[in-house]
């Protein structure tokens, strides 16, 4: 049994007076941990298959390239306490999430010193999305928010200096509730035209073609296999192609125009 189900089983015994007492911890202690908690991360592979845990930690070393040194513990059968003794190695992890390791997405939290472990949630990770087959009215800042909403809290709108995101694509990045399918776009009234704008997913790696939840990969799914008829709701699209230029690629050449009047 889980550390989760047994506080479930907890909370509903009938506790001894002894039982019903109170540890209070002190001021200092939650200050001291949360000093320690400052130079930490907690990590989760999630998969539903077994693996090998030394191989994570010498893949993700060489990947995360670290200044300093690290120290693993392990939490459960696939999380850990990450222990930097630097902590601009954990700011550079925290900025360049989304990671994976063998086409599973590893989740990345902070540290609350005050929760135990069984109440940590890894059900949210950023992911920078592409929003595609948009309308170039549409590709600011501003839009950037309204639409990606649909996906989660938005962190970030790739645009220029002027609030604009001309280009191929709208790139933002998205705090994603990896428990929940993901969503796949969503449509934007422009004048008299209704377009469709698809959502992609930089580094996404395994998910559930069924479901479209990325926390597990189709074991245990709750949806049906679809019918022959039936065209698949998830699948490999989703993925982003990863691109090695900036969607937002503008050169100027010559004698640069003054601003046009408006009249």
């Amino acid at each position: 049994m889980g550390d989760e189900d047994l506080s479930k089983l907890w909370e509903g015994l009938t506790l001894t007076e002894d039982e019903q007492a109170f540890v209070k911890v002190s001021d200092k202690d939650l200050m001291e941990a949360a000093q320690r908690g400052s130079f930490c991360l907690l990590a989760k592979v999630i998969t539903e298959r077994i693996f090998n845990k030394e191989a994570f930690r010498s893949t993700m070393l060489q990947v995360w390239k670290l200044e300093g040194a690290v120290t693993f513990t392990e939490l459960g059968e696939s999380s850990f306490i990450m222990e930097f003794e630097m902590t601009t190695d954990k700011d550079k992890i925290l900025r360049g999430r989304p990671w994976t390791f063998d086409r599973s997405l590893i989740g990345i939290q902070d540290i609350d010193s005050s929760l135990p472990p069984s109440a940590v949630s890894f059900s949210l990770e950023p992911f920078w999305v592409q929003i595609h087959n948009i309308p170039f009215a549409c590709m600011t800042e501003s839009y950037g928010h309204q639409i990606a909403s649909a996906i989660g809290k938005v962190l970030k709108v790739e645009v220029n200096r002027d609030g604009q995101g001309w280009g191929k694509c709208l790139r933002v990045f998205v705090e994603v509730d990896i428990t929940k399918p993901l969503a796949r776009g969503r449509w934007v009234v422009a004048g008299e035209r209704k377009v469709w704008s698809a959502f992609k997913y930089e580094r996404l790696q395994s998910f559930c073609f069924r479901c479209g939840v990325i926390m597990h990969q189709g074991r245990g799914c709750y949806n049906q296999r679809p019918q022959e008829d039936q065209p698949a709701q998830y699948g490999p699209w989703l993925r982003a192609t990863p691109n090695k230029t900036p969607f937002i690629s503008t050169k100027s050449y010559g004698v640069k125009p003054a601003p046009k009047k408006i009249r």
